[in-house]
């Protein structure tokens, strides 16, 4: 799909899916059985290794580079954790609290 992409064609993962589904005879949505997932990779690395030689050290550098220009990467993911709350999500939590306990005072509305 990538080389694809790359000479101008476009492709989604929808379109790949559908097409997994018929070589594997996939009649509805499942999870790909092992040899299912065997065969994938072993095309993968065969598409790979039909292409020029890859310099992955030089693409690992080329990587570490860019990271090393990019910004600080901020973990937005860090709401869902436990115990890592700041001053503002103590606030919130406060209000809407405060909030809570006022609606529970409120007569029922009939």
């Amino acid at each position: 799909m990538l080389a694809a992409h790359r000479c101008g064609g476009r492709t989604s993962f929808v379109s790949f899916a559908r097409a997994w589904d018929r070589f594997a005879g996939a009649r509805r949505a499942r999870r790909a059985t092992a040899r299912e997932l065997r065969i994938l990779e072993g095309r993968l690395e065969a598409t790979i290794l039909a292409e020029d030689p890859l310099d992955l050290a030089a693409a690992i550098a080329e990587h570490d580079a860019l990271r090393a220009k990019a910004p600080p990467h901020r973990d937005r993911c860090a709401w869902l954790r436990p115990g890592r709350r700041s001053a503002d999500d103590h606030r919130a939590l406060r209000r809407l609290e405060a909030e809570l306990e006022a609606l529970r005072d409120r007569e029922p509305i009939v």
